[in-house]
């Protein structure tokens, strides 16, 4: 019997080549997508529902909030009730503040599904004891996964982009204010003071779904590098990137920054990324920066705060010593526990735990 996995993912970060219902798009580059889970279409679900029947083994849900957003929030526990099949549900982010309709749907799915990964250990402590979600034996921690790099040096890697000789710091993703990009440009006057061959590369773009918003902070970003005369240090990187070539400038930067405006993310796919690059990362304090970047692993600054990100950069550019430490921690800890292989395999234990006769093909 083929032993088959049906993964619900949201259609930019699809990353197998499994059959997948993706969300909004019908062609995702490299994966089989056998139907569309279009917002506030219930005929979409009922028709996953009866694809999952006929030819599925087990499902698996990659679940963040704003993917399911609207009636697609409620209608997903639906789809879960009309199915018969084992269900291993990634929750992206979980918060500590309850009281809205996504936490308690979120509370409904774990109930509904035979299993639950949290990327985070925060994010397991606080569906235990926050959400109080009960059935702790489906709970499992599987650490959000990361390429391997082979080598902490990044010299020919910069080349390849023209920045040979440059203090790289890079940010990535859409151009929304949540990003705090806004407190690295204007971080970035005091930070050429003592790290003058400094550039803050911002690469990737608005999201589909982001509309005025991202192009109203978009000129923000433009307008503030302009007031602040530092044109010839902010580079953008303005399309989407493939995976193979966020790997790539992962690499060639010095610094990652993820300066993000709120405390309650708890996990990134990106800080991730950094740390099995054995970048030196500057962070604001979300629960996922705090958990990994622990032990010397990264910077932590306060939120929306150039003068402190300002004195992290600095400190990194200047001290070389102190940047090669930290890169270097970084690195052996994500070899130790965020690489693919190791994640995958445990992701295969749960599905032939909980899947229809237990074997994969």
């Amino acid at each position: 019997m083929v032993y088959q996995v049906l993964a619900v993912i949201p259609e930019y970060s699809a990353e197998s080549t499994e059959d997948v219902f993706a969300l909004g798009n019908q062609h995702i580059p490299g994966v089989s997508v056998v139907g569309v889970l279009r917002h506030n279409h219930p005929e979409d679900y009922a028709a996953a529902a009866n694809y999952i029947i006929e030819n599925v083994n087990v499902v698996s849900i990659q679940h963040e909030f704003g993917l399911f957003s609207g009636e697609a929030e409620a209608l997903l526990p639906c789809l879960l009730q009309l199915i018969n099949k084992p269900v291993v549900t990634t929750f992206h982010t979980v918060t500590e503040v309850l009281g809205s309709v996504p936490e308690s749907v979120l509370v409904q799915i774990h109930r509904l599904g035979t299993a639950t990964i949290a990327l985070s250990h925060i994010g397991e402590l606080i569906m235990s004891n926050v959400y109080n979600v009960g059935n702790l034996d489906k709970l499992n921690f599987i650490p959000h996964g990361a390429e391997s790099y082979k080598t902490i040096d990044n010299t020919k890697t910069k080349s390849q982009y023209g920045w040979d000789n440059k203090f790289v710091i890079l940010s990535l993703g859409i151009h929304h204010r949540a990003k705090g990009f806004h407190v690295m440009i204007s971080a970035m006057p005091a930070i050429l003071k003592r790290v003058p061959n400094a550039i803050f590369v911002i690469a990737g773009q608005a999201g589909q779904s982001c509309g005025e918003g991202c192009d109203d902070y978009a000129k923000l970003l433009k307008d503030r590098i302009k007031s602040l005369h530092v044109e010839d240090h902010v580079v953008f990187v303005d399309r989407y990137l493939s995976d193979s070539e966020i790997y790539s400038i992962m690499h060639a930067c010095d610094v990652y920054a993820s300066l993000l405006t709120s405390d309650i993310v708890s996990s990134s796919g990106t800080v991730s990324r950094a740390i099995a690059a054995g970048r030196a990362v500057i962070a604001t304090p979300f629960l996922y920066a705090k958990e990994v970047l622990s032990h010397g692993r990264g910077i932590l600054v306060p939120f929306d705060n150039a003068e402190a990100t300002a004195a992290a950069v600095i400190r990194l550019g200047t001290d070389s010593d102190v940047r090669v430490l930290m890169q270097r921690n970084a690195f052996e800890y994500s070899q130790k526990t965020m690489m693919w292989p190791s994640v995958v395999d445990r992701h295969i234990t749960l599905f032939r735990e909980f899947g229809q006769n237990g074997e994969l093909p």
